[in-house]
């Protein structure tokens, strides 16, 4: 679920990064050359900071679903007792 908090969050400052630079798009159609430009840096770094939320996001959802399988191993071992871990060498 915490995954979910970050994609969402990354997905929003996407979009207001995104929303930011449209802006700074219309001003400088409208010759207005130095409000554009004030706009242009926050919103470039509003998008990189989605960008950010969302590889980080990714990654530690990857990380959890490749600690799955020994987690998972390690849970069946518990409830089995200690004699049950040498029936299954190769299973990894």
């Amino acid at each position: 679920m915490r995954f979910w908090i970050r994609e969402i969050v990354g997905y929003l400052l996407i979009a207001l990064g995104l929303a930011g630079m449209y802006f700074a798009l219309a001003l400088f159609a409208n010759d207005r050359i130095l409000a554009g430009s004030a706009f242009t840096v926050p919103a470039i770094f509003v998008f990189r900071g989605g960008i950010h939320l969302l590889k980080v996001a990714m990654a530690a959802r990857i990380c959890l679903h490749a600690h799955a399988p020994a987690r998972d191993r390690q849970l069946r071992q518990a409830h089995q007792g200690p004699g049950a871990a040498n029936i299954h060498p190769f299973d990894w």
